[in-house]
């Protein structure tokens, strides 16, 4: 059966080595079905709507056959007397899903029925409401039949295959079984009353039977057994599914999506003659607590989409029932686990006797470098007495790992309370440009003398700006956005209430425009008046697709923004734009350029078509974001007045090297795949300081022409700044007078002579003394001239 396991990639039609895949894809919707149950013949084939399905049931469980021989199980009552095994999953994804199918191996080879069958004669039947089966023909070479039967509380699943050729064939037949019990489960496998975590494979020795139970421990949930005993299989290997279906095997120590795949022993088959297996699926009584009992949409894994890890973030549908007559007390869900970001707590609930509560339970997960499973533990407090708890196996993927691809970049290193050492960074997509917003601690590799640090602390620098916004709507008014511009207007009160509970210091002010510009609406605190000028607006003109976007992002860049603000354009249109023609002079190169002098990050809010030769590139060279503008407005308003748009962070760390002395660090990013890194030498500080109370903001950076230099000097000491070239050369130099708290200095890249400066990249040193003349704080800071 180890050969029949490599081979199977091939019958599903997918390489093992392409990117881990969502589950649920597997599953086919009602509106994919046309129900015949007289089995009519049909061309259409798996995933391709139109797919034939026969089903049965009785008072215990539901069967559905799939036309292409895949198969699903489900109760309708259960066992149990209550409701928790009533209308739930045996296989994933009942009632229509493709991940329980029978394998057939044919002259060293495995298939699918779905493969080995494709457009041949099918025929579908059941019998009575007990029996339901397929049968295949291929062109005079095979038929294959399988079906199940059912008899109360047990399932009987035969398979048989004939050799219709003129030659032999070595034939094999093969069962691939996708447990997952429950409402959102999965299963655990158990030999002898014994939990089966790890992968296993018995070959030649197949126990009689196998358990399968919702739940690992007490209470056990909804439970099935298979039985081998009449016909007892030469395999049975249990693993993860996507291990066993040939897309992605993994050497992992736990198993974290349970399936059982059954193999029998090849034979060659004369002609005319067949082969015959068969095995059976008995429904145990369920084991459910007298009081609460969980069930949870907890992941079982994550995957990697783009080459990040995706959900980062994860709300989990968690269901709560009291199986009981009896109030339950004050409970509460605590969620623990060794990725989990944070442990959660939910607030405290009560709960009625027979009743069902609803719980989202937020979980995050950060990038990982290599696969691995780790457990995920929900439990259900009363107090301090667990009334229920729920683990769950979780696979990490591992995110793709490159040295390259990324720009990192330190503009300041803080020694003024050495041993602390901290450093102002940013990174950013060498490709494309797109600066990093969402860096967490996963992807950051901190070294200094050579020597890997674990522990620092990360957070984003929120100086210079990002207390303060001035936020332009650059909006097309077009015969075909009326829709978008009443969404603005309903939700800009809310959205400026979310930045108001943030403590954001914000002005609003709006661009609109057709094939040109129309209306430019200076900046505005008062909320409502501003609601009232979107409310003037109305959808009018148009005709040709293409409107002036580029205009009316310059026409915002124009207006007067605060030194100290960050600047935040939200563009939203449903077109894409002129460029360099009669309507503009104007290209994306040129506004790029522009939106960058000005420091300004542009959301775009427009669809999925024009997004990445249009929008995509002036987003992401701005470090902004594209929203689909069949959205939810109220959402993606919402999520820009969250105002996580700074693209520096504060690293900060405990240094062990030694004061007065010269140290190297190097600072290496992973982010989506891709990788990049900084370094720098540093002499530490031969005495230890406190706190010199300097907080330093440089605005507008890059600039053109002049950069405002402001300094917060709570302890009044003297000092100086110094802007030096890359060669280290000082070209200026400006002196820190100890009696005012704010000191502001404007610098126009020029020297000390007057004499105008080269575009390019500048340092500004910032000394502060004492009145002895001993140093009590140097950093520095890069500035960026944009002539």
């Amino acid at each position: 059966m180890r050969t029949l396991i490599l081979l199977l990639c091939c019958a599903l039609g997918l390489s093992a080595a392409q990117p881990f895949d969502h589950k649920a894809q597997f599953d086919i919707t009602l509106s994919d079905i046309t129900q015949t149950n007289t089995g009519e013949q049909s061309l259409l084939r798996i995933p391709y709507p139109g797919v034939d399905y026969v089903e049965f049931d009785n008072e215990l469980l539901h069967v559905v056959i799939l036309k292409d021989g895949f198969f699903t199980i489900g109760t309708t009552a259960g066992l149990d007397p209550g409701v928790l095994d009533d209308d739930c999953q045996i296989t994933f994804g009942h009632p229509y899903a493709l991940t329980s199918y029978p394998i057939i191996l044919l002259d060293g080879e495995a298939y699918k029925p779905n493969a080995l069958f494709l457009d041949n004669p099918v025929s579908l039947w059941t019998n009575d409401g007990t029996e339901a089966g397929i049968e295949l023909l291929s062109d005079g070479l095979l038929e294959f039949h399988f079906d199940i039967q059912q008899n109360a509380e047990t399932l009987l699943f035969s398979m048989t295959i004939w050799n219709r050729d003129t030659l032999d064939h070595n034939l094999d037949l093969g069962c691939l079984l996708d447990p997952a019990l429950g409402k959102w489960g999965d299963g655990r496998a158990y030999l002898n009353d014994v939990p089966l975590r790890e992968a296993t494979l018995f070959e030649g020795n197949v126990p009689d039977a196998i358990t399968v139970q919702e739940r690992e421990g007490s209470p056990a949930g909804i439970k099935i057994r298979f039985q081998f005993d009449g016909d007892p299989p030469a395999s049975l290997e249990l693993n993860d599914w996507f291990s066993l279906s040939g897309i992605r095997p993994l050497e992992l120590p736990v198993m974290y999506d349970l399936a059982l795949q059954l193999g029998w022993s090849a034979a060659d088959i004369s002609p005319g003659e067949s082969l015959h297996h068969e095995f059976v699926m008995v429904l145990e009584e369920s084991v459910f607590p007298t009081g609460p009992f969980m069930r949870s949409q907890l992941p079982y894994f994550l995957s990697v989409e783009n080459n990040l890890l995706f959900p980062r973030t994860w709300d989990a549908l968690t269901q709560i029932y009291n199986n009981s007559s009896s109030n339950s007390g004050s409970l509460e869900l605590q969620l623990t686990g060794s990725y989990i970001a944070d442990p959660w707590t939910s607030d405290e609930f009560n709960l009625a006797g027979y009743q069902t509560r609803f719980v989202s339970v937020p979980m995050q997960f950060p990038e990982n470098y290599q696969d691995q499973v780790i457990p995920v533990q929900l439990n259900l407090y009363d107090g301090s007495i667990s009334r229920d708890e729920l683990v769950r196996d979780v696979l990490i993927p591992a995110t793709p790992f490159s040295d390259t691809g990324l720009v990192v970049e330190i503009d300041t290193l803080f020694l003024d309370s050495y041993p602390e050492v901290s450093m102002r960074f940013q990174s950013r997509i060498e490709e494309t440009g797109q600066l990093l917003l969402d860096l967490g601690d996963e992807n950051i590799f901190l070294y200094e003398d050579d020597v890997m640090l674990t522990t620092f602390d990360l957070i984003k620098d929120t100086t210079g700006g990002v207390n303060s916004a001035d936020i332009v709507f650059v909006l097309d008014v077009t015969g075909s956005m009326g829709n978008e511009i009443d969404h603005v207007a309903d939700n800009v009160i809310e959205f400026a209430d979310s930045m108001n509970a943030s403590g954001v210091d914000f002005r609003l002010a709006m661009v609109t425009f057709l094939d040109q510009v129309e209306n430019v609406y200076d900046f505005t605190a008062d909320v409502p008046l501003f609601q009232g000028w979107v409310a003037q607006q109305y959808a009018h003109g148009g005709g040709d697709i293409p409107e002036n976007s580029l205009e009316a992002l310059y026409a915002a860049s124009q207006l007067q923004f605060r030194d100290e603000a960050m600047r935040i354009f939200i563009w939203i249109t449903d077109a894409n734009y002129h460029q360099n023609n009669s309507n503009t002079d104007l290209d994306i190169p040129e506004i790029i350029d522009i939106l960058l002098m000005h420091s300004v990050v542009t959301h775009a809010i427009g669809p999925e078509q024009y997004r990445i030769e249009y929008y995509d590139p002036i987003v992401n060279a701005t470090s902004g974001s594209w929203f689909d503008i069949n959205g939810n407005f109220r959402d993606i308003l919402l999520e820009i007045s969250r105002l996580e748009g700074s693209s520096r962070y504060l690293l900060s760390y405990q240094s062990e090297g030694g004061a007065g002395t010269s140290h190297q660090i190097n600072l290496d990013i992973h982010y989506a795949g891709l990788g990049g890194s900084a370094e720098l030498t540093y002499m530490a500080p031969s005495y230890q300081r406190g706190n010199p109370g300097l907080r330093v903001a440089c605005f507008p950076n890059p600039f053109n022409p002049e950069v405002t230099i402001r300094l917060a000097n709570e302890r009044h000491l003297p000092g100086t700044v110094t802007l030096y070239n890359v060669l280290g050369q000082q070209c200026r130099q400006f002196h820190i007078d100890p009696g005012p708290l704010e000191t502001s200095i404007t610098w126009d890249a020029t020297d000390a002579f007057g004499r105008p400066l080269g575009s390019g990249v500048y340092f500004m040193q910032v000394q502060l003394v004492d009145p002895s003349g001993i140093n009590q704080h140097t950093s520095v800071y890069k500035l960026v001239h944009n002539r």
